[in-house]
């Protein structure tokens, strides 16, 4: 599925948990997943170590189970908080897909979520955070305490550089497709038909960022040095070197180049370019040595097919567009 940033009408975002955020309490958090102040009750009677009072401070940090349906304590399928966890280890600030601050910790925390609890055996994630891509992918293939990680690229095995990740490393089905841009200064006269347009440009690509698309059998860029490639550690980094003019354009998948741009207020002074350079997959993998990691596979692949065949899928991507289409507008 490749993702495009359309308005569409916005839901609450439940069935997942929540951090909370300093001078949080109940209500706004309600006010936030629900558009309704009101259900914080849900909240309190969902997580009962939390203050049941509506405007009481969260700890910083706290987290906060966002149930779908008000919580019924003689059903047991409502006891989420009981369910068998799972250690996930998620890349932090990388919105919207996943991030401590975007409602329910992103788009695909969102869906990794609910995959995980759609098949006959429920698990429910327990995050911890890594702050850079590469720094998610050596502690997960480290298998430091983490049973599975996203949002993950999955790298071209046959590469001499993939091969160790392939080698220590079990990846999932796709879960997003997100087209790879040139992010330019406006009205900078950067134009992209082929690949001969960008010959001799200087380009800045964040470090942990997959490069797997800029060395091709039909695109040489790093090994043949075609472009000057610069890789800070992050995209705000890229994003300060291209509006002072020491790079040429930025390459970041749209949505998280779109999100950044918004954060960084760049909206009047950068854009991307139309024509995207390649579409990317983000996965969930899984440590080789996991006693059970085809199993998890298994599992978020089948929850995964669970939730595109229900719909809820369609539903839980198009509440995150919406919210990102809300935020650029």
């Amino acid at each position: 599925m490749i993702l495009v940033v359309l308005p569409m009408a916005a839901s609450a975002l439940c069935n997942v948990t929540y951090t909370a955020q300093d001078g949080d309490n109940l209500s706004g958090v309600a006010e936030l997943h629900y558009a309704d102040p009101a259900r914080w009750s849900w909240l309190a009677a969902a997580n009962p170590d939390l203050s049941a009072s509506p405007d009481s401070a969260l700890a910083q940090g706290a987290q906060v189970f966002i149930p779908c349906t008000p919580p019924d304590p003689s059903d047991p399928t409502t006891a989420s908080r009981d369910t068998p966890k799972v250690n996930v280890l998620t890349i932090a600030d990388f919105a919207p897909f996943s991030s401590r601050t975007w409602p329910a910790q992103g788009m695909m925390t969102e869906l990794i979520t609910a995959a995980l609890g759609a098949g006959p055996a429920p698990l429910r994630p327990a995050t911890a955070w890594a702050e850079k891509p590469a720094d998610g992918v050596s502690q997960l293939a480290d298998s430091r305490g983490a049973e599975m990680g996203f949002p993950l690229p999955r790298p071209d095995c046959s590469a001499d550089e993939a091969r160790d990740a392939c080698s220590r490393l079990l990846y999932s089905d796709p879960v997003i497709e997100v087209p790879l841009v040139l992010f330019m200064r406006s009205g900078g006269g950067l134009t992209y038909r082929d690949d001969s347009d960008l010959a001799g440009r200087h380009l800045c690509r964040p470090a942990g960022h997959s490069m797997a698309s800029l060395d091709t059998p039909n695109r040489r860029w790093v090994s043949e040095k075609a472009v000057k490639l610069t890789t800070p550690d992050t995209p705000e980094t890229c994003f300060q070197m291209l509006v002072g003019g020491r790079v040429d354009a930025v390459m970041l998948n749209a949505l998280t180049g779109a999100s950044t741009i918004e954060a960084m207020n760049l909206r009047e002074r950068v854009t991307a370019l139309d024509k995207p350079l390649a579409q990317h997959t983000l996965h969930v993998a899984v440590p080789k040595v996991h006693w059970r990691a085809t199993t998890l596979i298994y599992r978020i692949n089948a929850g995964l097919r669970a939730l595109r065949e229900t719909g809820e899928y369609d539903r839980v991507v198009g509440r995150h567009m919406t919210l990102l289409w809300d935020r650029l507008n």
